[in-house]
């Protein structure tokens, strides 16, 4: 696993693991690294990136007597000796280092919090890349995991996604462009569309944090009211899945997508603002819409994209449950500088909608308006509505 391969793809990495136990500094010793000095490695190491592996280590209630806590983290950052760890962790640093790697995760060895979303986040990201012998052990193969974020945490598991980052990680995309697109639907239906184990291929996910240009991420207004999940299984609650819905309050505008242009899936985007309101011309927006899978031999004059249920033609009418904007620098400036001009920029996902009224998720659409424009007062004066997700 490479240390640059993060929530929002090769080469972009925001996040680390919060500690993680150096090992290849002292032959006594193993330290704790910060999310700091991973920076300042990468940044020395322009042309490589930095690898680890991760030990999942003696999981209990009871406190690992080496474990990092808040008492004796200072002393920690001074380096941990070797000889002081289990045998277990003495192994994996051994073949760690034996290895080449740089940096060893050890989660019995983590400082105790609670963890975070992303780290569910780095977690799919990295798991997306993996093959399964079997299609159908996608769920099954992290139950384990996603069991302990849930005790951790105390939120019910939703197929791959959890309540308190739920507007992340509905906002995951399919990585490729265009016919190289990685990401396909399995043979046989295993998750619903809004996650991500629906796909095999690599994914990301959107940061909803600021950047240098873009400053972090407003909710337009979306929120959800419930969800649904029923196991194959009762006795497996983090396992299989046979059926799953959210129930979702939000803003679906209607969209409609004109001809491919050129080799990859960039589409005229025509979005129907109501009855009051004209519909958005080219000249108003940059767009592009990312389909989460493709039929992999669509007819003759024909492209369809694979959802959940069916191909659907990416010329029939689909909707855009918008979720996020965001403000973002034209000049390089911040918000506190002299001279500041921004355009807006707005995230969601692209649904059809079902006979029985239902929509389900096929894909991602990035709108950026022009600027001048407005277009998030104009979104944010449509009305809210309710409705569900398969």
């Amino acid at each position: 696993m490479q240390c640059s391969q993060c929530l929002l793809g090769p080469g972009k990495s925001q996040i680390s693991p919060l500690y993680l136990p150096d090992v290849s500094l002292d032959d006594s010793k193993v330290f704790l690294d910060t999310r700091d000095t991973v920076k300042q490695k990468l940044k020395n190491r322009p042309e490589t990136t930095l690898s680890y592996a991760a030990l999942s280590y003696a999981w209990g209630t009871a406190q690992q007597p080496h474990a990092t806590t808040k008492t004796n983290l200072a002393a920690h950052l001074q380096g941990i000796l070797i000889s002081a760890l289990p045998r277990t962790i003495r192994d994996a640093i051994t073949l760690g280092r034996n290895l080449g790697l740089d940096f060893l995760w050890v989660d019995s060895g983590r400082t105790t919090q609670y963890p975070e979303p992303r780290d569910w986040g780095f977690i799919a990201v990295s798991y997306s890349r993996r093959q399964m012998t079997f299609e159908s052990d996608k769920l099954p193969a992290v139950s384990s995991i996603a069991e302990l974020f849930s005790a951790w945490t105390g939120e019910p598991y939703l197929a791959g996604l959890w309540p308190g980052a739920l507007g992340q990680l509905l906002c995951w995309f399919p990585f490729g462009n265009g016919r190289d697109s990685e990401t396909i639907r399995p043979a046989k239906w295993r998750a619903p569309s809004w996650s991500f184990f629906s796909v095999n291929g690599p994914i990301g996910f959107l940061s909803l944090d600021g950047t240098k240009t873009i400053s972090e991420r407003q909710n337009l207004g979306w929120g959800y009211r419930g969800w649904e999940i029923t196991p194959v299984s009762p006795d497996a609650l983090f396992g299989e899945v046979a059926d799953a819905k959210l129930h979702l309050r939000g803003r679906l505008i209607s969209v409609s997508v004109g001809a491919k242009m050129g080799g990859d899936f960039h589409f005229a985007l025509d979005v129907d603002l109501g009855e009051d309101e004209t519909a958005l011309e080219a000249s108003e927006i940059e767009w592009r819409i990312s389909f989460d899978a493709m039929e992999p031999t669509p007819a003759a004059g024909e492209t369809h994209t694979a959802s959940c249920y069916g191909k659907v033609s990416v010329t029939e009418q689909l909707w855009w449950f918008v979720m996020w904007s965001a403000q973002e620098s034209t000049n390089q400036t911040r918000p506190e500088d002299p001279g500041y001009e921004y355009r807006e920029r707005f995230w969601g996902i692209a649904v059809a909608r079902l006979p029985d009224g239902n929509y389900h998720r096929v894909g991602c659409i990035i709108v950026v308006e022009k600027t001048g424009k407005s277009l998030g007062a104009r979104l944010q004066s449509l009305p809210l509505q309710d409705f569900t997700l398969v």
